[in-house]
C-alpha cells in the first residue's frame, strides 16, 4: 500500500461518518413531523448535522490528498525499502474501533503496520493487550505485551523470543521512562516535551538513538505528505532489527497508551 491509498481509505472513513450522523438526524426530524409535532425538537437534530458536515469536509480533503498524491507518485521511480536499510518513519495513527499505526518511508510505500490483538491468546503471552508489528507484506516483526498496570510494555520477536522491555517509574516526583535489553541492562533513556510531540531516546553515553517528533519534515517530502505536522520516528543508523523493535516501544507507549 502507498500513502496515496491510505488517503483515500481515510477519506472513505470519514465520508461513511458522515452519512452515519446523518441517521440520527433524520430519525428527530421525521420522528417530529409524525409523533410529536414540536418545532423545538427539530433542534436536536443541529449537533448531528453539523458533524456529519465537519466529517465530510475531512472527506473532501483526503479525496482530493489522495489524488494530488497519486499524480506525484506516477511522476517519482520508487526505490524498494525496508526495515533494515531505512531510519526515518512517518507517522498515521487511524482510530477506529480496531486502532493502528500506520508507518510510511519517506518514499511513500508502507513499511508496516502496528495493531491489537485483541481477544487472542499468543502462547506465552497469555490475555494482556498485545499489539503485533508487521511489515508491508503482513508479516510479523515482533510483539509488544502491555502490562495491566501499563507502566510496561514488553518485546518479543518473531519467534516470541523475549529481547527487552520499555519501563515507566516514578523516581523523585518525576516520570522516568527507560528502555532495556533481555538481561535488565538499561540500554536508553527517554526524554520529552510536556507541552508539544518530542520524545528523543538517548543511549548511556547521552547520543541521540532515537526521536519522535511533530512540526519537523524535510520540504522533500512534502509532495507525498503534505501535513508538515505529520509526525516522524527517526533512528539512528547501524541498529539491528531488534533493537528497532526496542526502539518502537516509544510509539506504543505513545500511541495506544498515551492516547487511548
Amino acid at each position: 500500500m502507498n500513502i496515496d491509498r491510505y488517503y483515500r481509505n481515510a477519506a472513505k472513513i470519514n465520508l461513511n461518518g458522515s452519512l452515519a450522523a446523518l441517521i440520527p438526524a433524520l430519525a428527530i426530524v421525521i420522528g417530529n413531523i409524525l409523533i410529536f409535532k414540536q418545532n423545538e425538537l427539530m433542534l436536536l437534530a443541529i449537533p448531528f448535522v453539523i458533524y456529519s458536515i465537519l466529517l465530510f469536509q475531512l472527506y473532501l480533503r483526503w479525496y482530493k490528498q489522495s489524488i494530488a498524491v497519486h499524480r506525484e507518485l506516477l511522476k517519482t521511480k520508487k526505490r524498494d525499502c525496508s526495515f533494515d536499510e531505512t531510519d526515518h518513519f512517518l507517522i498515521f495513527f487511524q482510530n477506529t474501533q480496531r486502532p493502528r499505526l500506520f508507518l510510511f518511508f519517506p518514499n511513500g510505500s508502507l513499511a508496516g503496520t502496528i495493531q491489537a490483538e485483541r481477544g487472542r491468546k499468543y502462547g506465552l503471552f497469555g490475555s494482556e493487550q498485545l499489539y503485533t508489528i508487521l511489515d508491508a507484506k503482513n508479516e510479523k516483526l515482533g510483539f509488544y505485551q502491555i502490562s495491566k498496570n501499563h507502566l510496561v510494555i514488553h518485546v518479543y520477536d518473531e519467534e516470541e523470543k523475549y529481547i527487552g522491555s520499555f519501563e515507566k517509574k516514578v523516581e523523585r516526583n518525576q516520570l522516568k521512562k527507560e528502555v532495556v535489553d533481555s538481561t535488565g541492562r538499561v540500554v536508553g533513556t527517554v526524554e520529552g516535551s510536556q507541552i508539544f510531540m518530542d520524545e528523543h531516546l538517548l543511549n548511556m553515553r547521552n547520543d541521540s538513538i532515537g526521536r519522535l517528533r511533530r512540526g519537523w519534515m524535510p520540504l522533500e517530502w512534502a509532495d507525498l505528505f503534505p501535513d508538515p505536522n505529520t509526525p516522524v520516528f527517526t533512528l539512528s543508523n547501524r541498529m539491528s532489527m531488534n533493537e528497532k523493535l526496542l526502539q518502537f516501544t516509544i510509539l506504543v507507549n505513545e500511541y495506544f497508551i498515551q492516547r487511548h
